[in-house]
C-alpha cells in the first residue's frame, strides 16, 4: 500500500534541492491523501493527533513539498490503473481470440 522508495523523496528541480525532503508521517498522509481519504483522516491515520487532525490536514496540504508529492503519487497511480486496464483488455482479446480460433476450428471439423 505504502510506496517506501526513499528515491521518491528525492525532489529533480534545483529549486526544490533545497528543501527538505517529507518526515515519515507528511510521507505517510500522503499515501492516505492520495488514495481517498480526507485531509483529517489521513492526517489521523498518519499519526497526527486526533485532535488537530483536522487542521494539520489543512496545513500540509498548503506545503508545496507535500503538493509536489501527491501530484507525484498520482501520476504513479494513474500509471497503475492504466496499465492495469491495458492488462485487462489484453486478457479479454486473448480470450476472444481462442474463442474464434475454436469455432473457426469446429467449422472445419463440421465441413469434413
Amino acid at each position: 500500500m505504502f510506496d517506501i522508495d526513499d528515491s521518491s523523496l528525492q525532489y529533480d528541480s534545483e529549486a526544490t534541492h533545497s528543501r527538505r525532503p517529507l518526515n515519515a508521517r507528511q510521507e505517510a498522509f500522503c499515501q492516505f491523501y492520495v488514495r481517498g481519504a480526507t485531509a483529517a483522516r489521513a492526517a489521523r491515520l498518519a499519526g497526527y493527533g486526533e485532535a488537530g487532525a483536522k487542521n494539520q490536514g489543512y496545513r500540509l496540504l498548503q506545503d508545496d513539498r507535500v503538493r509536489d508529492r501527491l501530484d507525484r503519487l498520482r501520476e504513479a497511480l494513474r500509471e497503475e490503473r492504466q496499465a492495469a486496464e491495458e492488462a485487462e483488455i489484453a486478457h479479454w482479446v486473448r480470450r476472444g481470440e481462442a474463442n474464434i480460433a475454436r469455432c473457426l476450428a469446429s467449422m472445419e471439423d463440421d465441413d469434413h
